[in-house]
């Protein structure tokens, strides 16, 4: 399903730990010059050297179950008031914390060119991806990319802007409720809408969201071979897909 990056083991193998974290963080979202994550519940961000708390009215959503970077300084939330409330997405920028921006949604991943907005929306019983027009503050015209049997899971743009790859979510069973079926694989739709092509096969990805890099889509996965073991894929595209 890929290749492996030397270069990128190389970066990881002589990277600098300059602090241990003494909680492991639930998520984690990377912006330029630090990174957020929520750490005990609390939404913190790390600098490199040190960890300091951001300040989030919850606004009655005291649970934050998603993060994703947007500019240097806006992040995105997932929040609900419950483990099996309604799902709301805000921005949290310069100014705050704004108002829910999508309802039953989550995921939210912005365009290159800052004008769209992708994301999970639930509809029905399944998470589809649907991508809108977005002007900063107020999402318009809407456009639903997939319509499977599964949910779909942290789309990512391609650096052009002209297609998403997702991941698919396991899917809860009916009759055993503590039971997930399904294997997470990378499936790749073109931006404007079309066919869905799925990317990986065999073994199963991790349920993060990829990054679409001008080299390829980096992800974690695991293979059939050796299912234990988590490791770091590069996929390489032919330039039609994508780019």
């Amino acid at each position: 399903i890929g290749d492996t990056s030397s270069r990128w083991l190389r970066d990881v193998a002589g990277a600098r730990r300059e602090q241990r974290i003494p909680t492991a963080p639930s998520l984690v979202a990377a912006l330029d010059q630090s990174v957020l994550m929520l750490v005990n519940g609390e939404l913190q961000r790390f600098d490199g050297a040190r960890l300091s708390p951001i300040a989030y009215p919850s606004d009655g959503d005291p649970l934050i179950v998603g993060l994703a970077a947007d500019r240097p300084d806006t992040m995105w939330l997932t929040t609900r008031v419950s483990r099996y409330g309604h799902l709301r997405v805000r921005r949290h920028g310069a100014q705050g914390l704004s108002d829910p921006v999508l309802v039953d949604a989550r995921e939210p991943a912005l365009s290159p060119a800052g004008n769209e907005l992708a994301f999970a929306q639930q509809v029905g019983e399944r998470f589809q991806l649907v991508v809108a027009r977005y002007d900063g503050s107020t999402v318009g015209a809407r456009r639903q990319l997939t319509r499977g049997d599964g949910h779909i899971a942290y789309p990512t743009w391609s650096p052009s802007g002209r297609a998403l790859v997702f991941v698919n979510r396991p899917v809860r069973d009916f009759m055993q409720f503590s039971q997930y079926y399904g294997r997470v694989h990378l499936w790749l739709v073109p931006a404007q809408g079309g066919a869905a092509i799925q990317l990986t096969r065999g073994g199963s990805l991790q349920l993060e969201r990829p990054l679409w890099a001008r080299d390829g889509i980096w992800f974690i996965a695991n293979t059939a071979a050796t299912p234990s073991q988590r490791c770091v894929w590069r996929l390489a595209l032919e330039p039609s897909l994508g780019e």
